[in-house]
């Protein structure tokens, strides 16, 4: 629409905000709602939202004015029904099904709840049905495409191992992007959290895997020097691969002093080994399976940030990889309490951020008509 037509949108539903008294998400909604419902030019919602953000005496936030007119599309007849129009807010807002809304809408009148009973009522039912799935499944079960950990789950994986990653990460990774069939495959298996995910957890029985690693932790981890040999596999023998490669302090030695330890490489070299295994995984891949990545930026004190996730997604992309997914899983459990209080006195005195979060990058490999399934590998696990 033209901007004279949409500016003069705008100052009148600003005039007619300022008539709002408090509590009156309702009545947001109502007015934005209709005001774009009878505009002639009729603007989209976003674009309206997006310029009365803007505009000096709104004072009101864009997700605000989205849950506002939300309000009102799922309840304009909020004031003929039994619950003050505060707590349709909180029911178009917090439930997605309508079902469910219905259901908490008779509750809250029946137990003449007020809105911070009906908004606690709703958060027990959505960790009741998170401990539900949890029980089912054995993990806990992400929704979204964060997912925060405080703690690793005891488990699987060595508590005292150096750079450990959470099950509950792998486990949630292998949920969604392993798919019901075929070989997993772990190049760097560390203390072999995917193996006891994998013999733990009721949701992969009777998949196999097989994890490789520059120094086993245990007898169930084959040892394998990535850039000597690769992936030691066939071609289009495997239905999944998990990647979570030593990075977290390039050319420090952290993980050990081979010179195959990725840990200790400086970053392009780290990254040129990476590309490798790039290359190997889309080799050892099946047509249409995912092989997930979990990276974070290495952003230097004394230096420019080495963003390895847009290099190595890059490269994927360049393989001939379709993207398929990105979550982002903050630091906590791996936070190391003895170092933290060093680490954020140089942020300060530096004036330098902290990377506190990794992104878990799944790609797939694009089926061809003329890629030839070989047999799976020997050296595999099944569970028993």
């Amino acid at each position: 629409m033209e901007d004279i037509a949409l500016q003069s949108l705008i100052e009148q539903i600003v005039i007619n905000l300022g008539t709002v008294q408090t509590d009156g998400q309702w009545y947001i909604g109502k007015i934005i709602s209709e005001a774009i419902s009878q505009s002639a030019a009729r603007p989209k919602l976003a674009e309206v939202c997006k310029v009365l953000v803007a505009h000096p005496k709104a004072n009101l936030s864009y997700t605000y004015l989205r849950q506002c007119v939300r309000t009102f599309t799922y309840y304009p007849d909020a004031l003929q029904r039994s619950l003050p129009s505060g707590l349709y807010f909180i029911l178009a807002n917090h439930i997605y099904r309508h079902e469910d809304r219905d259901r908490f809408e008779q509750l809250a009148a029946e137990q003449n709840w007020n809105a911070n009973q009906l908004a606690a009522e709703i958060r027990k039912e959505a960790r009741s049905r998170k401990e539900q799935a949890k029980s089912e499944l054995g993990f806990d079960l992400q929704l979204t495409n964060l997912w925060y950990f405080n703690t690793s789950d005891p488990r699987f994986g060595k508590s005292d191992f150096r750079g450990r990653i959470a099950g509950q990460i792998v486990a949630n990774a292998l949920y969604y992007f392993a798919g019901t069939n075929g070989l997993v495959v772990d190049v760097f298996a560390g203390s072999g959290t995917l193996g006891d995910v994998m013999d733990t957890l009721p949701a992969f029985e009777g998949r196999k895997y097989v994890m490789f690693d520059l120094t086993p932790s245990d007898e169930r981890i084959q040892k394998n020097d990535v850039i000597l040999t690769g992936i030691p596999l066939l071609d289009n023998s495997a239905g999944y691969v998990f990647l979570d490669p030593p990075y977290a302090h390039l050319g420090q030695r952290y993980y050990g002093t081979s010179e195959s330890d990725l840990s200790r490489m400086a970053p392009e070299t780290f990254l040129a080994v990476m590309f490798s295994v790039i290359r190997e995984c889309k080799r050892v891949l099946l047509p249409g399976k995912n092989v997930s990545l979990i990276i974070e930026p290495i952003m230097p004190f004394d230096g420019d940030l080495i963003d390895l996730q847009f290099r190595l997604g890059q490269k994927f992309i360049e393989e001939g990889f379709a993207p398929v997914s990105k979550v982002y899983v903050p630091n906590q459990t791996m936070r190391n309490e003895g170092s933290m209080p060093n680490i954020i006195a140089q942020s300060r005195n530096k004036k330098k951020l902290i990377s506190d979060c990794r992104e878990l990058l799944t790609f797939r490999k694009v089926a061809r008509d003329d890629s030839g399934v070989n047999n799976i590998a020997t050296g595999c696990k099944r569970r028993k």
